[in-house]
C-alpha cells in the first residue's frame, strides 16, 4: 500500500505540471492570437483605406475626363468663332474695297 501512496502524489504533481504548462502554452497562444487579430484588423483598415483612395482616384480620373472633354469643345468653339469672325471682317473689308473702286 505504501508503495501506490507514493506514486499517486507524484502522479498528481506531475499532472499538475503538465497543467500548468499546458495553461502557460495556452495564454502563449492566446497572446499571440490577440496579436494576429490586431494585425488582422490594420490589414482590414489598410484595404478599406485603399479601396476608398482607388475610388476617389477613379472619381478624380473621371472628373478629368470630362474637364478635358469640355476644354477641348470650348476651344474647338472658340476656333471656330474666330474662324468665322476673321471671314466676316475679311467680307467687310472686300465690300469696303469694292465700294470704295466702284
Amino acid at each position: 500500500m505504501k508503495s501506490l501512496n507514493c506514486f499517486v502524489p507524484k502522479r498528481l504533481l506531475n499532472t499538475k505540471n503538465e497543467l500548468t504548462e499546458k495553461d502557460s502554452e495556452i495564454q502563449k497562444l492566446q497572446t499571440q492570437l490577440n496579436g494576429l487579430q490586431e494585425k488582422l484588423l490594420e490589414a482590414d483598415k489598410k484595404l478599406a483605406e485603399n479601396a476608398l483612395a482607388e475610388e476617389q482616384l477613379k472619381a478624380a480620373k473621371q472628373t478629368e475626363e470630362e474637364l478635358r472633354a469640355a476644354l477641348n469643345q470650348q476651344k474647338t468653339f472658340l476656333s471656330t468663332e474666330e474662324e468665322r469672325s476673321k471671314c466676316e471682317e475679311v467680307s467687310s473689308l472686300v465690300s469696303q474695297l469694292a465700294t470704295a473702286e466702284g
